[in-house]
């Protein structure tokens, strides 16, 4: 009767062993089946992935920014962007200061003239839009116009304005350019106090100076020209020129 007892254990021990090795046969095949399935690339996740990336449109554009495009200097690309967001919204005025940007940027006078004057029906007193045409009349020729934007500009803006140096400069040159050399010596001054560290306007405010006949002051602001560019040649001309009227 012991003996039978004992048989029985032991037949009970051997079925639970195969039992138990035969559970963790199969638990690694299917393991190894997933991985093989996995480094085939056959998982319904990644079917599932497949799908979705096919659903997604091959002609879906990613919006560019004009501003980015302009200031890196992709000029034409910012004016294309422009010209469709004032398609998509007319009177966003930021589309507009950006393209009348480009195209100075890219020399398109005429264009930045006739886009900033479309601004400027939207915003009449958008500082960014006045400066911009205020550059365009300047660069074809409109001399008269030009100043008075600047001007108008001058007063909108206050006197640490980020351009103000700009239109001071641009001024002065209107103003050699109608033979007004006082003025000129005005307007140069306030641009070189707003930015003291820009040599070429120290060489037109020099220049200016000589034209009005004061020499000695002339001299000191081709001088300062010298110290901030020694190798800037109007500058070097000018000294020359105005060294020899003062012997």
């Amino acid at each position: 009767m012991k003996i039978s007892k004992h048989i029985l254990v032991i037949t009970l021990l051997l079925f639970f062993y195969t039992l138990n090795g035969f559970t963790q046969t199969q638990t690694t095949n299917e393991t190894l089946s997933t991985q093989e399935t996995i480094l085939n690339g056959n998982t319904d996740s990644q079917n599932d992935t497949a799908e979705t990336q096919i659903n997604i449109p091959a002609n879906t554009k990613i919006k560019k920014d004009a501003l980015k495009l302009y200031s890196s200097g992709k000029y034409k690309e910012s004016i294309q962007v422009c010209q469709e967001e004032i398609q998509e919204d007319s009177q966003h005025i930021d589309s507009y200061v950006v393209m009348c940007w480009s195209l100075l940027a890219n020399k398109e006078y005429s264009e930045a003239e006739y886009w900033a004057t479309e601004a400027l029906k939207i915003s009449k007193y958008d500082q960014r839009v006045i400066e911009s045409l205020a550059e365009a009349k300047y660069y074809l020729g409109k001399n008269d116009e030009s100043l008075k934007l600047f001007q108008e500009y001058i007063s909108l803006v206050p006197v640490n304005g980020s351009h103000i140096g700009d239109a001071y400069y641009f001024m002065g040159e209107i103003y050699i350019r109608k033979g007004m050399y006082d003025h000129a010596d005005i307007s140069f001054s306030h641009s070189v106090r707003t930015d003291p560290l820009y040599d070429y306007w120290w060489t037109r405010l020099g220049y200016a100076r000589e034209m009005a006949g004061y020499y000695s002051s002339s001299l000191a602001a081709y001088e300062k020209a010298l110290q901030l560019n020694s190798a800037q040649p109007d500058a070097i001309r000018g000294i020359n020129r105005v060294k020899s009227k003062l012997q």
